[in-house]
């Protein structure tokens, strides 16, 4: 209660003070400025006490300035950093698809960023560019590449399981309801894991792995607090400061150890070497150098790329969710993709008789 209450507050009040600089603004921006609409600059300390608080939710300061200025604004969730937010899926669409190589750039991350990106050695972070493009392309054309799809079929099957026997246990212990939000979580990360570390990572791996990156997704928001004068910022949020560098020793301690099993099984197979995730690709990569020539990625780097990868499960999750709920509502739909699911089993049978 008392976080709405402060979250309220600051929201209004970085929106009110808003009306009151903008009209005083809003001839020498119209000549200076070609940003969309929104909270002035000079309001900025709004969203940065936001920022103060781990737990922000930032969805609802952008319902907010949605309803005050149209579906594209800009916030300037820090001093002198402005982001522009997309509100409306047509716009959405002409940004990243029609026009999509003028945004392609990004600006120099701020402290947080790269100290998690190892200075901006990720596809999230990194500038647009032969660096940018190595990475990108090393995800897309190997790790993600269909041909690679059946390479994680057995993780995908152990997902499923697990995700089955979830079910299974809610439904016993909590009278027949089932909270399926969580289980797709561990299911989706359970098989992002494999992709990034290969099909020998064990149970216990898994664990530590999928508990390290659940908390690093719950603080790394607070941490964008340090990219507004680090120098003062840090002084004022110093527990905070000492739980991010804890944060990024701590993902090394657990991904180092995994990545230089990969790589003492690629120098142990030789030529004959056959890729199984996606730190095996990272390990035979070479990143241009600003000199022109070109070097291997360092385990720093290929933490923060790991990651990035491991951070993609919410939008997988969520997916997920909203195809399973329009299932529900559309009872016709879901007899019909029973059907299809017992025809491909079934098809499956017969190939396999066939052949016996």
């Amino acid at each position: 209660m008392e976080d709405w209450v402060y979250y309220s507050l600051s929201i209004s009040l970085c929106l009110t003070l808003s009306l009151v600089f903008s009209s005083r603004c809003k001839a020498k921006a119209a000549g200076s400025s070609f940003l969309p609409p929104g909270p002035t600059s000079l309001t900025a300390f709004g969203p940065l006490l936001l920022l103060a608080w781990t737990s922000v939710n930032i969805e609802s300061v952008v319902r907010v300035a949605r309803s005050w200025y149209g579906p594209v604004f800009t916030l300037y969730l820090l001093p002198s950093f402005p982001v522009v937010f997309v509100a409306d899926r047509a716009v959405a669409h002409r940004v990243l698809v029609q026009r999509g190589a003028a945004f392609a750039d990004r600006p120099p991350a701020n402290f947080a960023t790269r100290i998690f990106s190892s200075d901006q050695h990720n596809i999230t972070s990194a500038a647009y560019g032969p660096l940018w493009r190595a990475l990108r392309q090393n995800l897309t054309g190997r790790a993600l590449h269909p041909s690679s799809i059946p390479r994680y079929a057995a993780a995908r099957r152990r997902a499923a399981s697990g995700l089955v026997d979830g079910i299974a246990r809610q439904m016993r212990s909590q009278g027949g309801v089932v909270v399926i939000e969580g289980l797709l979580h561990d299911a989706v990360f359970h098989v992002l894991a494999c992709m990034c570390f290969g099909q020998g990572l064990n149970a216990a791996a898994i664990a530590a792995v999928t508990s390290l990156q659940r908390e690093f997704l719950k603080v790394v928001v607070g941490f964008q607090v340090f990219g507004s004068n680090p120098k003062v910022t840090k002084l004022l949020f110093w527990r905070r400061y000492r739980t991010m560098l804890s944060m990024r020793r701590r993902q090394e301690e657990v991904f180092i150890p995994l990545i230089r099993a990969c790589r003492a099984r690629c120098n142990t197979s030789g030529k004959s070497f056959e890729m199984d995730c996606y730190v095996d690709s990272l390990i035979g990569l070479r990143i241009p150098e600003q000199d022109g020539s070109s070097r291997h990625l360092t385990d720093g780097e290929i933490v923060a790329l790991c990651t990035e990868l491991l951070s993609g499960d919410d939008s997988t999750v969520n997916v997920l969710q909203w195809a399973m709920a329009n299932l529900v509502t559309r009872p016709e739909i879901q007899a019909k993709l029973r059907d299809e699911i017992h025809n491909f089993a079934d098809g499956q049978v017969q190939r396999k008789s066939k052949f016996v």
